[in-house]
C-alpha cells in the first residue's frame, strides 16, 4: 500500500532478515523456520523484478472472485488515500500465480 501524507516511520524499528527453513547440510534449521541475515542471502537479477512474476510462468486469466474482493478493498482503501500495489493485486488475482507459493511452502501455509 502506499503511505499517507504526513505519517511518521522513523519510530518504526524492525530486523532486517529472511525468514526459511534448513537446506539440509547448506543450512542448518533448529525450528521450522528461523531468521537468516540478508547477507547470507545470494544476490538477485533486479531486472527480473518487473511485476510479471515471469520465474512462476504465464500469470493466467483473471479469478474474477479474487477481482471482486480486491476491488472491494481498493475502494475501501481509496476513501483513506491509499492504494493497494499493482504487483499486489497481479498476483492476488491471477489463477496461476494466486496460492502459488503456498505449493513451496514446508509446513503448507
Amino acid at each position: 500500500m502506499s503511505e499517507q501524507s504526513g505519517s511518521d516511520l522513523s519510530s518504526v524499528d524492525f530486523d532486517a532478515a529472511w525468514c526459511a527453513t534448513d537446506l539440509g547440510k547448506y543450512r542448518a534449521c533448529q525450528y521450522t523456520y528461523e531468521d537468516y541475515s540478508l547477507e547470507s542471502l545470494p544476490p538477485l537479477d533486479s531486472s527480473q523484478f518487473t511485476g510479471a512474476f515471469r520465474w512462476l510462468g504465464n500469470a493466467g486469466a483473471p479469478i474474477p472472485r479474487q477481482v471482486m474482493k480486491l476491488n472491494g478493498l481498493a475502494r475501501d482503501l481509496a476513501a483513506r488515500g491509499l492504494t493497494l500495489p499493482r504487483d499486489f493485486v497481479t498476483f492476488q488475482t491471477t489463477e496461476n500465480l494466486y496460492g502459488s507459493l503456498d505449493e513451496v511452502s514446508v509446513t503448507g501455509c
